[in-house]
């Protein structure tokens, strides 16, 4: 921080002038200092009235006053002047200021006294150029969370001014958010006068923040690669794979097991997620089976996978253990059963509408979908 400039003029001494008649001249000019402290453009004036000396002054030519009668004097002296510069802040070099007095000697009449003062005018100079400084830079901003439930904090302990950092949005934070940061002097004044105090001047008081980098939800099937889809297939086929067998049903035979696609669900920017998943993917399957009955016959299922997020480091996570499937037994539920094959039953669907009401249309009010599914 630049060293302050200081301009003090300190008026000369006490003088009591002794007029014709007994009358006593108090110039108050006498009684003033003033300095000019800060930098150019943001100089300020500080006045000094030394109440002692004039006080003092003006007592001695009244020695004969009782106590009431001189603290009515006293009060008669405060009302009877008042000053004031025709500038005070943000001065610069080579601006001319003057000091303006109010004299009322009307109540000072009876104690033989007379204020007097002329105008006073000084011209600034010596004031040091300010430094201009960022704001912004010594600042961080820290987003958690994953996107679009993110949020902002900003931690501003480091920077070179105490000032008060504020952001136009802090919650629901998305990857590729522009926020704007605000700075704002702390006690609410103007921010530049108030860092001039520190020698220093904000060169902008705002400043755009992009989230660039930050775990997100998959928002459309595109998010998802092509190897973390593999993979989920790989995990679904294991799952059927295993689940058949423990059937101990030993004339069932399970022939294929074949990706057609998948649908995503994606909740809704202005739906509330207060359970639930923030997305899902339907892998969609078409299973063909044969056993005793029947040969070469198909349905459909599915492998649930939610909340699969794009961390910041390029991969994809996805909990592969906590797969969902379709639910059913011999009597009832999602159960398929093929004519002719009463001793069977299969936990799917019998068609690709079926399945699709029941995993996104009945969802469709607060999440937007796309399928890649083709129809069969």
């Amino acid at each position: 921080m630049k060293r302050k400039i200081e301009m003090t003029i300190t008026l000369s001494f006490m003088i009591l002038v002794l007029t014709g008649c007994g009358m006593t001249k108090l110039d108050l000019n006498d009684y003033i200092s003033y300095e000019v402290t800060g930098y150019d453009g943001y100089g300020t004036i500080q006045t000094t009235f030394d109440t002692d000396h004039f006080e003092k002054d003006a007592m001695s030519a009244q020695k004969d006053l009782e106590d009431l009668q001189q603290l009515s004097y006293m009060f008669a002296l405060e009302a009877a002047f008042s000053y004031e510069w025709n500038q005070q802040d943000n001065l610069s070099n080579g601006d001319e200021i003057k000091l303006v007095w109010n004299i009322d000697n009307d109540s000072l009449e009876k104690y033989n006294l007379k204020l007097e003062a002329s105008e006073l005018s000084e011209k600034v100079e010596g004031l040091e150029e300010i430094e201009s400084y960022d704001a912004f830079f010594e600042i961080e901003v820290n987003v958690s969370g994953i996107s679009p439930n993110g949020t902002l904090s900003i931690d501003s302990s480091r920077a070179e001014v105490p000032l008060n950092y504020s952001a136009d949005k802090t919650t629901g934070i998305k990857k590729g958010d522009v926020i704007t940061i605000e700075a704002a002097a702390p006690d609410g004044g103007d921010l530049s006068q108030y860092c001039a105090s520190y020698g220093m001047l904000p060169r902008e008081d705002t400043y755009e923040y992009t989230v660039e980098t930050m775990d997100s939800y998959a928002m459309s099937l595109a998010d998802i690669p092509k190897e973390t889809i593999d993979k989920m297939f790989a995990e679904a086929q294991d799952d059927l794979t295993a689940a058949f067998a423990s059937r101990s049903i030993e004339d069932e035979t399970l022939q294929e097991i074949e990706y057609l696609g998948a649908y995503f669900l994606s909740l809704k920017e202005d739906e509330k997620l207060y359970w639930g998943n923030q997305n899902e993917i339907y892998l969609v399957m078409k299973v063909t089976v044969s056993n005793s009955a029947i040969t070469d016959q198909s349905y459909y299922t599915y492998a649930k996978f939610g909340n699969i997020v794009n961390l910041a480091d390029g991969t994809c996570s996805v909990d592969y253990s906590a797969a969902t499937y379709p639910s059913g037994s011999f009597w009832g539920g999602e159960t398929v059963k093929f004519a002719g094959d009463n001793d069977h039953y299969y936990v799917g669907y019998d068609d690709l509408d079926t399945m699709f009401n029941h995993c996104v249309t009945q969802s469709i009010g607060s999440y937007n979908y796309e399928s890649s599914v083709e129809a069969q």
